[in-house]
């Protein structure tokens, strides 16, 4: 494999961690904490520094040395931005909220999106395109409403949430 393309698939993982770390941040700084980012970045970027230059060093990995300290700041800098929201905040991370269900839902996505292209592909690559999102889109919402991980309370926080939640109450999605 050569190695740009490597190098492109292992930093494409960084731009997980850095989604995170771009919410995370504007969260911090709603809550009046924006040192908090700052010096969370600072302490990832010293750790990419570190990463860089002592793997960098070694002839097996070499390049790929920067890309993983890319990822090691990036992702030290999610879960410590995190950590300071739900310290702050006193919520409880829930591996099962946070985590397994939206991934349940994702890959659920992925797979219908899949399907969906392949069955319309024979319409042209366009309306494929089309079919794929609106499939994967569908899936994702009624996914995220039956493995509970979006809740009636959530909804508050939508344009027109009370609304839909009075429709899915009635659709008996919601008690």
């Amino acid at each position: 494999m050569p190695l740009a393309i490597e190098l492109l698939r292992m930093m494409s993982i960084g731009v997980l961690f850095l989604s995170v770390v771009q919410v995370t941040t504007g969260i911090l700084q709603g809550m009046g904490r924006t040192v908090i980012p700052v010096l969370n970045l600072l302490f990832g970027a010293a750790i990419k520094v570190f990463l860089g230059i002592a793997l960098i060093a070694i002839p097996s990995i070499n390049i790929k040395g920067a890309a993983i300290g890319t990822l090691a700041c990036f992702g030290l800098t999610a879960v410590l931005n995190c950590s300071a929201i739900f310290g702050i905040s006193g919520m409880k991370f829930s591996w099962p909220d946070y985590i397994f269900r939206p991934c349940i839902a994702t890959g659920g996505m992925a797979v219908a999106a899949a399907l969906a292209y392949h069955w319309s592909s024979r319409w042209g690559e366009g309306k494929a395109l089309l079919t794929a999102v609106l499939a994967a889109l569908l899936v994702y919402g009624i996914l995220l409403l039956v493995i509970g991980a979006v809740r009636e309370e959530d909804m508050r926080y939508l344009p027109g949430g009370d609304r839909a939640s009075g429709i899915l109450r009635r659709l008996h999605i919601w008690r």
